[in-house]
This record gives C-alpha cells, sequence and structure tokens, in this order.
C-alpha cells in the first residue's frame, strides 16, 4: 500500500501514543497510514486538515515529530495549524511593520466580511504599516515582482483581509 491517502486518514480522541511502537519502529508509509486510519471511524479530516496531517506524518516517518503522551492524531493535526498560522502572524507583522500582538488578537478574533471593520479595527490596523518594511516584504513574498509605492497599502490590504477574513 504505498499510496498514503489522507482522505482515508481519521481523527479521535483516542491517544496518538498508543500507536507510536508501530510508528517508531517502522517507517514505511504503509505502517503510519494503518496508524492513522486506525484512529477512529469518525468523518475524514477537512481538505486543510489533510495537508498538516500529511506534515504530520511525513515528520513522523522522518522521526521529526516530537510526540507526546496522551495526544490524539488529530492533536497533532491541530498544533501543525496552530503553529502554521502564528508563523504566519508572525510573519506579516514582522514584514509589515504591525504589532505582532494586535495582529494575533485581531486574527484571533475571527473576523469576517460584515466585521472586518467594526469600531473601525481593520483601519486603525492599517495605519500601523510601516511602508517601507511593507513593500520590501510584499515584493518578496510576490516572487520579486516590483510594485509600485502608491500600490502598497493596497497590496497590503488585500494580504490582510485574506488571512483574517474567515
Amino acid at each position: 500500500m504505498q499510496n498514503l491517502k489522507i482522505n482515508d486518514v481519521m481523527y479521535s480522541k483516542t491517544p496518538f501514543s498508543m500507536h507510536e511502537t508501530v510508528i517508531m519502529y517502522s517507517k514505511t508509509p504503509f505502517s503510519i497510514h494503518e496508524t492513522a486510519v486506525m484512529q477512529s471511524k469518525t468523518p475524514a479530516l477537512s481538505q486543510d486538515e489533510q495537508k498538516f496531517a500529511k506534515m504530520f506524518l511525513a515528520d513522523v516517518q522522518n522521526g521529526d515529530a516530537k510526540l507526546e503522551p496522551g495526544l490524539a492524531f488529530y492533536d497533532y493535526v491541530q498544533k501543525y495549524i496552530k503553529q502554521a498560522k502564528d508563523d504566519l502572524i508572525h510573519a506579516h507583522a514582522e514584514g509589515m511593520g504591525i504589532d505582532e500582538q494586535k495582529l494575533r488578537d485581531f486574527a484571533d478574533a475571527h473576523p469576517n466580511v460584515v466585521n472586518l471593520n467594526l469600531n473601525k479595527r481593520f483601519d486603525l490596523l492599517m495605519e500601523t504599516i510601516d511602508k517601507t518594511k511593507a513593500k520590501a516584504y510584499i515584493e518578496k513574498i510576490r516572487g520579486g515582482v516590483t510594485i509600485k509605492p502608491k500600490d502598497v497599502m493596497i497590496e497590503a490590504d488585500e494580504i490582510l483581509r485574506d488571512f483574517l477574513i474567515v
């Protein structure tokens, strides 16, 4: 069974550690897949969760995952999702000169299109952008494409909206 299908990976609240031995001593895709599938008979992971489940399973296979007693497979997937979000918050804040804690608090509020600028909070966040830093950051994440100084705030607005809106 060489094809590792994360669509088949299920999650549960069963501690993943009960299957650590299989994973630690057998690094084949089959044993990792089989172990993950054993976790539960609950609905499959979402498409976003599947991406992080693949990362986790790859880390397990490579020996890079830090397995903790009592955590379920789904808990590891959620930890990977949270770490990716934290990394992106840090990158956006650092890259655009925004206060990281303000951006984190804003993201944790799970804004949507309707309440994004409630009490002008999005406008206030945009006002804190360092345009010089933001220009360099945006050009970097856009693959080196030069943007005009007048377009920096438009691009920053788009990036932050795409990131923040649930």
